[in-house]
């Protein structure tokens, strides 16, 4: 199947028409697209109603017209300026109070330090950081040596402790 040109913003080939999905507009967008699809849908019917109701002498018949653009610059217009930000701006994680933190990490803990350790490593390696994630990797994996290490140690202070010397 040939891959379809690059279409420039605000244009919708015909053929593609049918395949556009409403649910992802904004209801402004959505009303503007139904206002324009009435005459679209009328000059589709009448093509198909020459075409003998066949979809397949439609594609060859009208194949020029399919192959057409819609020019809704309307709808580019009016998305670009009605995009604006709502509430309050969001703080970056360092600025934030620690209650605001505490909030915004409360669904990491219910991860394990195995997943997040791993999810930092994804994150530093999208950002282009290799090295700082191989030193998380590194660093996650002495930490469990150590934790194993400090057991170890913890016991034989204890054995130690047990033993006191005798009188002579």
């Amino acid at each position: 199947m040939a891959k379809s040109p690059k279409v420039p913003s605000g244009l919708i080939r015909r053929g593609e028409l049918l395949e556009l999905k409403l649910h992802d507009c904004t209801e402004p967008v959505k009303d503007i697209l139904r206002k324009k699809s009435e005459n679209i849908c009328k000059q589709m019917r009448q093509k198909l109603q020459k075409s003998h109701s066949s979809m397949y002498n439609l594609g060859h018949k009208y194949s020029q017209w399919l192959d057409g653009y819609f020019i809704f610059d309307d709808i580019m217009t009016h998305t670009l300026t009605t995009a604006k930000a709502v509430g309050r701006p969001a703080k970056r994680f360092s600025e934030s109070s620690d209650v605001t933190k505490r909030r915004r990490i409360h669904t990491m803990l219910e991860k394990s330090a195995e997943e997040l350790s791993f999810a930092t490593q994804m994150t530093l390696r999208a950002q282009g950081l290799r090295t700082a994630a191989e030193m998380v990797k590194r660093v996650f994996e002495c930490s469990e040596n150590a934790q194993q290490l400090k057991k170890q140690s913890l016991r034989a202070k204890r054995a130690r402790s047990n033993l006191h010397p005798t009188k002579l």
